[in-house]
């Protein structure tokens, strides 16, 4: 459910960026799609060299780390006040998500590692999860708060979820990682 809810907040993201653009920032359509754009175009290397990194990291450091940078995205997100500045939040926006979207799929599959098959359905089972989780959060900050406001409570379910996936996982990784090196 951790795994689901940081998914979820990645699609969150979605929804809030252009309500914000062209309700709070004066941006227009097209800075929509420049924006998301250049998240994916700073994604894809960083997905590409996930698993290099995790030579050197345990997963749940790694979307620990991510979260936190996902989080400021999204409190920067809700923070800014023009396109001017939610600009300079491409490159995190990208770096963290890149990892989150990587290293989840992995971590899911993972939890049934004999089985591939039950693996596979989990990730199913997670993503359709992250919509809920999404969906709940985007209701329920809009109904207390505006857009900023969801993007803030976003960044705060997002961080806790990654720190308590982190504590729950932090020995079962230690404990892998003095294998492998053995």
């Amino acid at each position: 459910m951790l795994v689901a809810i940081l998914l979820g907040i990645n699609l969150l993201y979605f929804n809030l960026l252009g309500l914000l653009v062209l309700n709070n920032f004066g941006g227009v359509e097209a800075d929509i799609a420049l924006f998301s754009g250049g998240v994916a175009l700073v994604e894809i290397p960083i997905m590409l060299s996930g698993a290099i990194i995790l030579r050197y990291i345990s997963k749940s450091s790694l979307l620990l780390i991510s979260s936190i940078v996902y989080a400021g995205f999204l409190w920067g997100l809700g923070s800014a006040t023009s396109m001017d500045q939610v600009w300079w939040l491409m490159l995190p926006a990208g770096l963290s998500a890149g990892f989150i979207l990587t290293v989840t799929l992995g971590f899911v599959q993972d939890l049934k590692p004999n089985n591939s098959g039950l693996g596979g359905s989990l990730v199913s089972v997670a993503h359709f999860t992250s919509k809920l989780w999404m969906a709940a959060i985007f209701a329920t900050g809009t109904m207390i708060s505006d857009y900023a406001g969801t993007a803030w409570l976003g960044a705060g379910v997002g961080l806790l979820a990654a720190v308590i996936l982190f504590l729950i996982t932090k020995d079962q990784a230690t404990s892998q990682q003095a294998t492998s090196e053995n």
